[in-house]
Formats: C-alpha cells, structure tokens, sequence
C-alpha cells in the first residue's frame, strides 16, 4: 500500500514538473481531441463529430485555436469547413481525402497551409485565399478534380510543385504580382484551364508546369522571366500561342511539338586579300567585294518564310543572340537553322515604327508571333483627342481667380477653360464656451459659427488670456485654478477676425463626503476640491430643504457639537474660492447617539 501510494505520488511530482517545462497537455472534450501548445493556445489534432457543416470554435477552455493539426479532418463526412478568427496554420494533409467536401470558408488571419492540405478533395469547387497567407505547401491542392475557381489573393512568392496537379476541372485562376516562381508541374494536366494570366514579376517557371494542359491556347511570358523548365509547355492546344517578352528562348525542350521540322541554309564569308569578302550561299555569290575590316563585328540579320532561327553556326560554333562575331584573316562558314512555322500568326503584337497621334496618323508593322515575318507596312488612322473631366490648371487665391479645363490625355490640348471664383475671408468668428459648468481638472470643447459660411479656410488659432484655463490647438477649453478668464479664437486665413469668449472656473465638486457621529456630537470629513482654498458645510435636519451653513473652514474635517441625540442630521460641503464655489456634494445622513 505504501508502495502504492509512493509510486501516485512520483507520477504526480513529474506531470507536475513537466507543465512547467512546456510539456504538451492533451485533452479532448465531445468533438475535438486537442493539445496545448508551449505559448498557451490550441491545435486541434482530431475531430470526432458528424456534422456536415463544421465551425472551427475560436476557444476551447478559454484558450485560442491557432492551428489544426497532421490528418486532424481526414476521410470525414464534411461538406463545408469555417476556418475561426484566430486561426493560423492548417498542418499537412489536414482536409485531404474529404470526398464531400464542397466548401471552405477561409478566415482573414491565416498565415500558413502546409503540404497536401485539401489533396484528393474532389467535391471542392472554388478557393479563394487570403491576403495574409504566406506559403501554400506543395500538392495542397492535388487531384481537386471538380476545382474551377482558384484566387490566390495572398503574400505567397511561390507556387510549390504539383499545387493543383491533376485539377482537371480548372478554368479559371487569379495570381498577384508578389508571385516570382511557379514550381514543378504545378498546373500538370489541367485540361480545361484555356488562359492564364502570368504575374508581371514572374521569373522562374518549372518543368512540366502546364504539361498536358490541351486546352491552353496563349500564353504571354513576362519580361523578367530568366528560367522556365523542361516540357513546360508539352501537349497544350493545337493552336496554342506564345507572346514571349523575356529573355528566354522557346525551345523544344520547353514547347516539344513533333510536327515542327528543321531546314539548314549555309552561308560563306570568303576572304580575300585587300580588307573585301565574297558573300556566298553554296555556290552562289551573294554579293562580291564586300567591304570587310578585320576585328570589326559581322551581326547575321536574316529573315526568311522557312521560320525564325533557332541555331546559328559560325565554323562550327554555335553563337548567341544577337548573333554577332568579329571578323580575322580567316573564311567563315555560316549555319543557320530555322524553325518550321506551322502557321503564320500575326497577333496585335506590333512594331510600331511612328506612333499615332490625336492629330497624326502613325505606322505600324506587324510580325509573325512563330517566325518574325512581316506583313505588308500599313498606316493608322490619327487617334482623335481624348478629353477628361476637369483638372485644376490654376488654384485661386484671395485675390485672383483661378482657372479647371478639359484636357486630352495623349496630348496638351485643352477645352472648356473656365474660371474659378476668388477665395472667400473669414469676416465674423463667434466661439461659444460649453454648455457644462467648467470644473478645476475637467475640460470641454468650444464650438464656433464662422460668417460667412461660404469661407474658404476655416481654420483656427486659440489664445488663452490667463493661467484659470488653458485651451489646446482643437478648442479644448481646460480649468487649471478657479476664476475667469477669456479665450480668444483667431482666423487663420489672414483675415485677422477675432471672436473672445468669457469663461468660468469653479472649484471640483468634492467626490467623497463621510460621517461619524458619537454622543451629541457629529464628525463630517470630505475629499478635496481642486482648487478650493475654504470648504462650507451645511446641516439641515431635513434632506432636502432647510440647509444652513454651520463652519467655513480650510481643514476636510469637522465636529459638529451643536446638535443634539437621538436625532438625524443632513450634510453636505462644497468647496470655496473667492467668489467661486464649487457644486455641493451629495447629502450625507447620520443620527447621531
């Protein structure tokens, strides 16, 4: 038996000492398992109820519900989930597998949704994440196969691998700006997903991210795009288009399509003595006695109906855009390699050489989005003015008149010039002291009427003419003594009109009044009035008339001996300074012995 009660006692001893230490304290109640975390709050590890419809509670025992934890709402019955106020962590594979899940309400605070949170979810149609969400792990939303709506409207910077991999159903996805990188086969096999819209500060996209994406029809790469992975672009539409404004070149190996065929023309730099060339493709001369510097640059401008280049060989070697290299003593033999155009494109991708203006007509060109063919040069009609709503072209003073047009937004054109009225003084300021009676230690604010109403600035400065009061730059009157004094309140404007106001200050009302009574006598003692210098007590033996002041005094006590036993008294004091008296406090009762 002492054993027994020996061993309780260890086992009590270190639970207790492990809650000091931050151990985790698990516990559950009729729906939720439950654990406390080091910092006081809550993750939920498990749920055990039936409910369709879940609210996450945002308290359990008192305490925040911060996080759910690992395969905490796993291979339930739930079709929709509200996420709590206080939330902020949805752990791994929390919601995965929930087959009838059609709807998740997400809460404002969220911060974090791990890996493989929502996988396997095909009842979940749309998505909609907050702005402070600042990582999506990867596959959190694999295999959502009835997915059409995502909005990504958070703080992420990156999109994880295989994020909605498998979401056959989605058409539709919006992306921030604060986007820089698109992970692995992130968008992998979304069939149905036919345009995106990639963020402007894009710059990596990762292999395989939209293969198998066949209904993807155009694409518009960013300027600041630097890498996009292998197969990125495998098995999109037929008639798929790639706007591309990076630095990236489109290979086969991002964009592989079988249908595409390669076609070489060779040409040949032949050097001759006396600083001239012969320009040749095989046979053929090109050109004779072109004028060669040796160590100057050669730029290769071919353009051709074949495709756009896709390699270039200069005696073996392959060069880089733009396709430069430096001439010697030497023959150069030159290999370009063209890509097939399946299909000339000429989208509204334009070179414009003359912009067009309100009254000028420009000229544009357009190019084959496939292999930089050019149409037929063509011209634009001129734009026309574009006139907007009024602008402020001269702001009016007190003394001249100000002037708003109609301007055209392409050009310093402008219409409708109209004039706009003088600025109006100030010409009578009235200030009003507060309707309260001002109290030693308490404030209230003025309030003031302006003529005319139509004043353009009426804004004011306040003056105080003693230390009774002081005012504050919004009008707020103070008591600091008991008297009067005056305050005055100045236009800014630079009308220089004044209104003053008389104002008054009593003593504080006296808060705490008590009373003691022994034989045939009664002690009254009383808090103090802030700027009193005397007190009146009165007595009455009835509470509410018949008062008459009995002592003025400087002391906050007194004992009153001319009143006689068994009999009820009524007091009350207020304070006193000159002329000024503070209101009385409230009436006290004693009977005295």
């Amino acid at each position: 038996m002492k054993k027994s009660v020996r061993l309780f006692g260890i086992i009590i001893f270190v639970l207790v000492i492990l809650s000091f230490r931050g151990g985790v304290v698990k516990a559950s109640n009729e729906e939720y398992t439950y654990k406390e975390l080091s910092e006081g709050n809550i993750e939920i590890e498990s749920y055990m109820g039936n409910d369709k419809e879940v609210v996450i509670p945002d308290e359990i025992c008192g305490k925040k519900v911060v996080s759910l934890g690992e395969y905490s709402f796993c291979w339930s019955d739930i079709e929709k989930v509200t996420l709590n106020k206080s939330l902020v962590k949805i752990s791994r594979n929390t919601f995965s597998s929930l087959s009838n899940l059609k709807e998740v309400i997400f809460n404002k605070n969220l911060k974090e949704i791990d890996e493989n949170s929502f996988a396997d979810c095909k009842s979940l149609t749309s998505v909609n994440i907050p702005q402070g969400v600042k990582k999506i792990g990867e596959s959190a939303f694999n295999k959502c196969t009835s997915l059409e709506n995502v909005n990504l409207s958070c703080s992420i910077k990156t999109i994880e691998k295989n994020t909605f991999f498998g979401c056959i159903s989605l058409r539709n996805i919006t992306m921030t700006d604060d986007i820089t990188d698109i992970g692995e086969s992130v968008f992998y096999g979304c069939k149905k997903l036919e345009s995106i819209c990639l963020p402007e500060n894009l710059k990596t996209i990762g292999e395989s991210c939209f293969s198998g994406c066949s209904s993807l029809k155009s694409i518009t790469i960013p300027r600041g795009v630097t890498g996009i992975g292998k197969n990125a672009l495998k098995g999109v539409a037929d008639d798929f288009k790639i706007h591309n404004n990076s630095i990236v070149e489109i290979t086969d190996d991002i964009y592989p399509s079988e249908d595409i065929t390669n076609k070489y023309v060779s040409l040949s730099l032949k050097y001759n003595s006396g600083g001239s060339a012969e320009l040749r493709c095989g046979d053929d001369i090109i050109k004779e006695a072109v004028s060669v510097k040796v160590g100057s640059k050669i730029k290769i401008n071919i353009s051709s109906d074949i495709g756009n280049i896709y390699k270039v060989k200069v005696n073996g070697y392959y060069i880089s855009k733009p396709y430069e290299f430096t001439v010697g003593n030497l023959d150069y033999n030159v290999e370009v390699e063209f890509k097939k155009c399946r299909a000339h494109d000429y989208c509204d991708d334009n070179i414009v050489y003359k912009k067009a203006t309100c009254t000028s007509i420009g000229t544009v060109t357009k190019k084959c989005i496939y292999c930089s063919l050019p149409v037929t040069q063509k011209n634009s009609e001129a734009l026309g003015h574009s006139y907007g709503g009024y602008v402020t072209d001269k702001k009016s003073t007190y003394k001249s008149y100000g002037e708003k047009s109609r301007h055209c937004s392409r050009c310093k054109s402008r219409i409708n010039i109209t004039k706009i009225p003088k600025l109006i003084y100030v010409s009578k300021v009235k200030p009003k002291a507060g309707s309260k009676r001002l109290e030693v230690g308490n404030r209230y604010k003025m309030s003031i009427s302006v003529s005319p109403s139509s004043a353009y600035n009426k804004t004011f400065r306040y003056v105080s003419s003693s230390k009774v009061c002081s005012v504050s730059s919004k009008g707020v009157v103070s008591g600091k003594r008991a008297g009067s004094c005056s305050v005055s309140v100045i236009a800014k404007d630079g009308s220089g009109k004044k209104g003053t106001v008389k104002i008054k200050v009593y003593p504080k009302k006296i808060a705490k009044v008590k009373l003691k009574s022994t034989k045939k006598k009664a002690k009254i003692s009383y808090g103090k009035s802030l700027g009193a210098s005397k007190y009146e007590i009165y007595r009455s033996t009835k509470k509410r008339s018949g008062y008459k002041r009995i002592k003025v005094t400087r002391n906050r006590s007194y004992v009153d001996k001319g009143v006689k036993g068994r009999r009820v008294y009524y007091y009350k004091v207020r304070g006193v300074s000159g002329k000024y008296k503070s209101s009385f406090s409230r009436v006290v009762r004693v009977r005295v012995r």
